[in-house]
């Protein structure tokens, strides 16, 4: 499930969604709920942002620490674009831009 997440860039519910939806009403209610899932926040840009970001060491940009962790990459969204990300979600971004 962790790869497939991955590879269509979807949390682990949508995926279990769209699961539940196929065993119930087959391939022809799944593609006929055409169920769209929360888009992401993390555009190219910001990917590229977030690449360049993790490259330096946490400590250069303020923090205390001298790794990123997904608590410091939460951190950083919320500092730098203003909104806010679950831990898990910074922890998959984290393993997406390393």
């Amino acid at each position: 499930m962790t790869e497939v997440c991955h590879v269509l860039g979807v949390t682990r519910e949508g995926v279990r969604l769209w699961k539940n939806q196929l065993r119930k009403d087959g391939l022809k209610g799944l593609i006929k709920n055409k169920m769209v899932g929360k888009r992401s926040k993390l555009t190219k840009e910001k990917l590229t942002e977030l690449k360049n970001t993790i490259k330096k060491s946490p400590v250069k940009i303020g923090y205390s620490k001298s790794m990123w962790t997904g608590s410091l990459i939460k951190d950083y969204v919320k500092n730098t674009w203003g909104f806010e990300i679950s831990l898990r979600t910074a922890q998959l971004w984290l393993s997406r831009v390393k």
